[in-house]
């Protein structure tokens, strides 16, 4: 097996942050998966700043492995956004490190996600993932159970949802899946 000479002009690694950690899927193309992830080092932790410590450890870790070209993150803050003040951190901490390493960020919307995905539009991020799974199959056999109302997010999702974020990078407006 040949291991590529990082960094590959345009490669771009996504950052999900979740509940328990975060998901993180590297493309070095379009729908050209490189290595993914989901990092669950939250979970074994009690409060919020060892959490984002943790966290901010392994990203920092798969920044200097992979020296991507973009670094990709949903949005975080701003109206409409409804993420944790927790996670919020989280993502400023990954924006911070990337700026350090010279990391060009992007920041993704929800809205930006569901329109690449043309005229099927999903409404879900459910419906998102199934939709994922089917054009990457490298990861479709993790593709969690549709969540019922009472669970909490299966972790997995939060790698289908780095996915999204790729899609949307790589993508094309004019041209949606």
């Amino acid at each position: 097996m040949r291991i590529p000479a990082y960094p590959i002009p345009n490669t771009a690694l996504a950052i999900f942050p979740s509940r328990e950690g975060f998901g993180w899927m590297i493309f070095e193309g379009p729908l050209s998966p490189v290595s993914w992830d989901v990092c669950t080092l939250a979970k074994e932790t009690r409060t919020a700043e060892r959490k984002n410590a943790r966290c901010t450890q392994r990203v920092a870790a798969l920044l200097a492995e992979y020296r991507p070209a973009a670094l990709v993150l949903e949005a975080f803050e701003g109206s409409g956004v409804r993420r944790h003040k927790r996670i919020r951190q989280l993502c400023r901490s990954i924006a911070s490190l990337a700026a350090m390493s010279g990391t060009p960020l992007r920041v993704v919307t929800r809205q930006e996600i569901t329109a690449c995905f043309g005229t099927t539009r999903p409404k879900t991020r459910y419906a998102v993932a199934a939709l994922i799974a089917r054009y990457v199959k490298e990861i479709r056999h993790r593709l969690p159970p549709k969540r019922r109302a009472w669970d909490t997010e299966f972790p997995e999702m939060a790698l289908f949802n780095a996915t999204a974020l790729l899609f949307v990078h790589y993508g094309n407006p004019e041209e949606p899946l």
